[in-house]
């Protein structure tokens, strides 16, 4: 199980929904973790970075605009490029590992290939600094989701470069999105304390919302477990506030917040 972290005087960042996924369904004995790498740009400070999906690859972003894709086989850079005024935010790679998307402080996402380095897509559809961004986990489905201070959900279409869906349901900022069996329903998770769910076959309309009891939630992350060859359970996994989790059933009748 790796974490990945990028520590500053009063802020760290912790990367990889899939391993924080993992540790939950495979272990809970952290008793013996240990730094394995340790990343550092001589003179830089590291402001945001994602992990690629194969873990083997680390993209960062330095306070002085510099992008490096980062090889942890060979402890080496592999790929660098600079942008202008462009400080990234929020930032997030797609299944493949090859398209990059980045979301700034001016409104703005920027989508790039990272096997060479430039900027394929650039989206201005936010009125307020881009928080979250996420790819359609199946890679046949070139989809981008995004979340905004503006309380909006958009969705993108990389092939068609267009946004194709604005979510105005939310009445504070949406802090967290996933995607869940497969992409079948997109879940939001708003500061106006609600979990929305969405029908991605029926047009990205509303399923139902869902209260969190007066309590504000983080992020949550979309985990799965097998029961036999035909059935499958599913759950999405929220971090509050107030430090401890709440597991949604998705499988259940009633959808209902279970705080542990």
């Amino acid at each position: 199980v790796f974490f990945f972290f990028s520590s500053r005087r009063r802020h760290t960042r912790c990367s990889g929904v899939s391993w924080a996924r993992r540790c939950v369904q495979e272990t809970d004995d952290i008793e013996n973790a240990k730094i394995g790498k340790n990343i550092q740009h001589a003179n830089e400070e590291i402001a945001n970075f994602c992990v690629h999906p194969n873990e083997k690859i680390i993209v960062t972003f330095t306070r002085n605009y510099l992008f490096r894709v980062y090889s942890l086989e060979n402890n080496a850079t592999v790929r660098m490029w600079k942008e202008q005024d462009f400080f990234a935010t929020e930032m997030c790679l797609d299944p493949s590992g090859k398209f990059l998307a980045v979301g700034s402080v001016n409104n703005q996402i920027r989508v790039y290939d990272i096997t060479k380095g430039f900027a394929t897509h650039n989206f201005r559809n936010h009125r307020d600094p881009i928080l979250k961004l996420y790819f359609h986990p199946n890679p046949s489905f070139l989809q981008l989701f995004s979340t905004s201070e503006d309380h909006t959900v958009k969705v993108y279409d990389l092939l068609t470069s267009t946004c194709i869906k604005s979510l105005a349901r939310h009445q504070a900022r949406v802090s967290s999105l996933s995607l869940v069996e497969n992409g079948k329903y997109l879940v939001s998770v708003g500061f106006d304390r609600k979990v929305i769910i969405w029908d991605s076959s029926n047009e990205y309309r509303p399923i139902t919302d869902i209260p969190t009891e007066d309590i504000d939630i983080n992020d949550c992350a979309y985990i799965t477990k097998t029961l036999s060859k035909k059935k499958q359970m599913h759950y999405l996994l929220f971090g509050f506030d107030s430090g401890k989790l709440g597991v949604l059933d998705l499988t259940g009748e009633h959808l209902s917040l279970i705080h542990i």
